[in-house]
């Protein structure tokens, strides 16, 4: 049985590839393409937290199930490996060809050589073959509208500060240096790296899109991908709101539970239809650009045999 592994790298339109796959299970199911249901689902979040969890990190999927005990998380995560195994069993028994786990904390959680490694090694065994499909944004429009994520999710920086440490980091936006360790990790793996960019996405839609670059047979007439939208970054007013509801209602409490004020503030903000008011455009753009030009070459070159900025 063949692996699919979506990275869902950051705003990407990794949510509506989720809700589309599970919306449609039984078509796909028809094509011999399955899902999984014991790693959290639409979006497989289980998987990287196990790997987080046998390295003794926790993030926000542990705190939010009340996991920052060490001896709550040995207990959650018992008995893991094996319930996924029989579950891959199960789909393989019953014929399935493709298995397809999506999840973006494989690119935000999952940053060392290490951690891929390890993934790869429980991973590699259970499957013939392997494919990992990627999408890539242009990084000022990425980290502009991650901004307004990092906004919904707690975050009090202004737009500099979320630069400036976007730039420091060098996995999140350095395609170059991202893929080349999952290259390393996964080295038998064929890479389907995509561009985001509507005008090169087949049917103009990155669900469509990433159901045709996982079996270009599928008939899309009669896979449902008109999917509500969901995560649509806040405007100007929006994003103003919601950096001052942080500032006075940390995400997590001391005790390190969510903040239940928080959640009901950021929500209320997020349902607002003025919330969406005032397009953000941030003044910074050519200089993200700038520093990343070097890196999406190199990218370009090395992983999709182009010349130039593939931006």
């Amino acid at each position: 049985m063949e692996l699919v592994l979506h990275i869902g790298t950051e705003k990407t339109g990794t949510t509506a590839i989720q809700n589309t796959l599970y919306q449609n299970e039984a078509e796909l199911a028809r094509h011999s393409i399955g899902l999984m249901h014991g790693i959290d689902e639409p979006n497989n979040r289980k998987l990287y937290a196990y790997i987080l969890h046998l390295e003794n990190q926790i993030d926000n999927y542990h705190y939010e199930k009340r996991l920052a005990d060490e001896s709550a998380r040995k207990q959650y995560f018992s008995g893991f490996e094996e319930s996924f195994s029989a579950e891959c069993k199960q789909l393989k028994d019953a014929g399935f060809k493709t298995l397809v786990i999506s999840n973006e904390h494989l690119h935000s959680r999952l940053q060392t050589a290490a951690s891929l490694d390890r993934l790869a090694n429980f991973l590699n065994p259970l499957f013939d073959r392997v494919t990992v499909v990627c999408y890539f944004r242009e990084q000022s429009a990425a980290i502009k509208s991650y901004y307004s994520t990092a906004m919904k999710t707690g975050s009090t920086e202004t737009y500099a500060e979320f630069t400036e440490r976007c730039f420091r980091d060098e996995h999140y936006f350095n395609y170059a240096n991202f893929i080349t360790k999952w290259h390393m990790a996964f080295p038998y793996a064929e890479f389907k790296l995509r561009i985001f960019d509507r005008k090169k996405l087949y049917g103009g839609d990155v669900a469509k899109d990433f159901l045709h670059t996982i079996n270009s047979d599928l008939d899309l007439s009669r896979i449902d991908c008109n999917i509500e939208e969901t995560n649509e970054s806040l405007g100007v007013v929006g994003l103003k709101l919601a950096r001052l509801v942080n500032g006075i209602f940390p995400r997590f409490t001391r005790k390190k539970r969510r903040n239940i004020l928080s959640t009901i503030a950021l929500k209320l903000i997020e349902k607002m239809p003025f919330s969406k008011w005032g397009a953000f455009k941030p003044k910074n753009k050519a200089e993200v650009q700038a520093f990343y030009e070097q890196s999406n070459i190199e990218f370009a070159k090395r992983y999709l045999g182009t010349d130039g900025n593939p931006f």
